[in-house]
């Protein structure tokens, strides 16, 4: 039996594989741009939900673990790697 398309549908399914995907998001983005028109028609703006945090940290100055101190500079003209900070 001969075929009558001449195999041209083996190129139907390729295009059929990628446009299954490409579809959907299409149709998603065009539905997603019409509610948003359909909002500013009515004067709506859109609300945003930001819930208010249910602990608050508490600010105070954070303490040196390990309290550094420092030798008296001395003044004899050479350099030290702390006159670089």
């Amino acid at each position: 039996m001969d075929d009558p398309t001449g195999g041209m549908w083996i190129y139907f399914i390729f295009f059929l594989i990628p446009a299954a995907r490409f579809l959907p998001r299409l149709l998603r983005r065009i539905k997603g741009k019409n509610t948003v028109t359909e909002q500013q028609k009515f004067g709506a703006e859109p609300q945003k939900y930001e819930p208010e945090p249910r602990w608050k940290p508490k600010s105070k100055p954070k303490e040196k673990f390990f309290f550094e101190e420092k030798p008296p500079k001395k003044d004899d003209g050479w350099l030290n790697k702390d006159d670089f900070k």
